[in-house]
C-alpha cells in the first residue's frame, strides 16, 4: 500500500513539475517577445533617424520628432510590462524549485524504501541459505 502511495505521489509530483516548467516557459516566451519588440523599436528608431538625416533638407523635421516620441512611448510601455513580468518569472522559478524539491523527496523515499526491501530480502535469503547449510551439516554428522 505504501509503495503505491509513493508511486502516486511521484507521478503527481512529476505532473506538477511539468506544469510548473510549462508555466515558466510561457513567461520566458513573453519576456523574449517583449525584448524582441524593444529591439525592433530601437531598430526602427535608428532607421528613421538615418532617413531623417538624409532628407533633412527636403522635409521639415517635425514628422521625425512625432515618430520618435511615439516609438519612445511604446518602448517605455514595453519596459514597464517587462518590469512587471520579472516578479512573475521569479515566482514561477520558485514554484518550480519547490515542486522539484517535493518530487525529489518522494523519489528519495521510494529509493530508500526499495533499498530497505532489497536488504530485507537479502537478509531473508541469507537466513534461508544458512538454514540449508546447517541442515546439510547436521545430516552429515
Amino acid at each position: 500500500m505504501a509503495r503505491r502511495t509513493l508511486e502516486t505521489l511521484i507521478r503527481l509530483g512529476r505532473f506538477e513539475v511539468d506544469e510548473k516548467r510549462r508555466d515558466l516557459g510561457r513567461l520566458l516566451d513573453r519576456e523574449a517577445e517583449m525584448k524582441e519588440t524593444i529591439r525592433r523599436l530601437n531598430e526602427e528608431l535608428r532607421e528613421e533617424q538615418s532617413v531623417a538625416a538624409t532628407m533633412r533638407d527636403q522635409l521639415p523635421g517635425q514628422s521625425y520628432g512625432a515618430f520618435a516620441a511615439a516609438v519612445k512611448q511604446r518602448k517605455v510601455a514595453q519596459l514597464d510590462k517587462l518590469a512587471e513580468l520579472y516578479p512573475e518569472i521569479e515566482q514561477a522559478r520558485a514554484a518550480l524549485a519547490d515542486a522539484f524539491g517535493a518530487l525529489k523527496k518522494y523519489e528519495i523515499a521510494a529509493a530508500n524504501r526499495a533499498e530497505a526491501e532489497a536488504a530485507a530480502e537479502n537478509r531473508q535469503e541469507t537466513q534461508d541459505l544458512d538454514e540449508l547449510g546447517l541442515s546439510a551439516h547436521r545430516r552429515r554428522e
